[in-house]
């Protein structure tokens, strides 16, 4: 008797010791024990006249990456994280294709973010559908997603979608437009904003004038007297880097022009005020500050974030954009629960679904009915609302002053 006794004993400890074991087991594999890295390469203008807005682009994707690496992506248990490596494409598409080929073969990188002008990103979007590297950037021309480049994707500034917003919003805060001067850089990027942006100024009845420039011009004189003799009630910058958008602006300024400025990209307007001084006003921007009305509360924070990081103020749209870029990134590796490219870009096509945007809370995949409006090869587009702003001379800051909406917003109307 005492000894089956013992023998019950025995067998309820084996029991509850395995049940132990199991519960422990299972535990462990639950629990995402194991940490992987991953390779992010970017490449964006570090150096020449778009500096200002590739320093920006990168502290931005540094900070998007470091808040996604204090917890990391689980994927089945694993925690991943990311690495960034950056290079300089200077702006031009054989400097971005020598650069990528590096990323892609030594670097062994599994994402690209950039460049943010057209002629590095069609360069570099074939070699990363041939190793099927997830290709976001941020480039004008609609031909950057062509049917052939199916891993690449723009969100932002294609000026299919921003340009037309900002034209409508100006339509509105400057009444009367008669004349617009078309300011553009001899180049894909400027080329390409001039094809949408003069047809949308023509649509309205405004005579329109073009004045090209070259890229990181020294220069110029004789294109500010073209802007006075043509005496037009507002000058648009298309494609313009913020270096020359200043200088630009001060020989308008200096040769008479009174008119409203407007850039349609990124600009800091503060550092604008440290050209023009008195001469600032009437200025407008296709962006916006981090501050109400006319930003909401993930906007605000992100700028506060960057202000106090780095010390100085965000270019705006295109750091905003890149940030979440890498928040998108991230909600990509969740939902699919893979680092599969393919499967990532399968869930990214799909028209109609939203992501992670600071600027809007959301962006959207475009519709196939919107893409054949605007006649793209395809929907890998992200639609983003934009905000446009101008500068306050009581306050001397650049403030928000309104919503621009991009061609073929399905989100909801924000807020003001």
């Amino acid at each position: 008797m005492r000894k089956r006794e013992l023998l019950t004993r025995s067998a309820e400890i084996c029991l509850v010791l395995t049940v132990i074991v199991l519960a422990l087991v299972g535990y462990t594999k639950a629990s995402p024990t194991q940490e992987v890295t991953l390779p992010v390469g970017m490449i964006q203008p570090l150096s020449g006249p778009g500096a200002p807005w590739g320093t920006s682009i990168l502290r931005s994707i540094e900070m998007g990456l470091q808040e996604v690496n204090e917890k990391g992506v689980i994927i089945k248990g694993v925690t991943y994280k990311f690495k960034l490596i950056a290079e300089d494409d200077k702006g031009f598409a054989d400097v971005a294709v020598d650069r990528v080929k590096k990323l892609i073969e030594r670097d062994k990188i599994t994402l690209l973010l950039g460049s943010l002008y057209s002629a590095p990103l069609k360069a570099v979007a074939p070699f990363c559908a041939d190793n099927k590297i997830l290709h976001l950037a941020t480039g004008y021309d609609k031909k950057n997603i062509a049917a052939r480049n199916t891993y690449t994707f723009t969100a932002g500034i294609m000026t299919d979608f921003q340009l037309p917003g900002f034209i409508d919003y100006m339509a509105g805060a400057v009444p009367n437009i008669r004349k617009a001067v078309l300011v553009h850089s001899n180049d894909t990027t400027g080329l390409t904003g001039i094809a949408v942006t003069e047809p949308e100024c023509k649509k309205r009845g405004w005579t329109t004038i073009l004045a090209g420039h070259e890229r990181g011009a020294i220069e110029f004189g004789p294109l500010a007297s073209k802007i006075s003799t043509a005496a037009p009630d507002v000058v648009f910058c298309v494609g313009t880097a913020p270096p020359d958008f200043f200088k630009i602006s001060k020989a308008s300024r200096d040769l008479g022009y009174k008119g409203p400025l407007c850039e349609m990209g990124g600009v800091v307007l503060s550092e604008l005020y440290k050209v023009l001084g008195d001469k600032m006003n009437p200025v407008y921007v296709s962006e916006g500050v981090g501050e109400k009305p006319y930003a909401n509360d993930e906007l605000i924070t992100f700028y506060s974030k960057y202000t106090k990081k780095y010390g100085v103020e965000s270019w705006a749209v295109l750091a905003a954009i890149y940030y979440s870029w890498v928040k998108v990134y991230a909600q990509l590796l969740e939902r699919t629960q893979s680092t599969d490219s393919t499967m990532i870009r399968d869930l990214l096509s799909t028209p109609g679904k939203d992501w992670y945007c600071v600027m809007g809370g959301k962006s959207y995949t475009v519709t196939e009915r919107v893409a054949k409006e605007i006649g793209l090869e395809s929907t890998r587009y992200l639609n983003v609302v934009w905000q446009a702003s101008t500068w306050d001379d009581a306050a001397k800051k650049q403030v928000n002053c309104g919503w621009t909406y991009p061609y073929g917003w399905t989100g909801p109307k924000l807020p003001k």
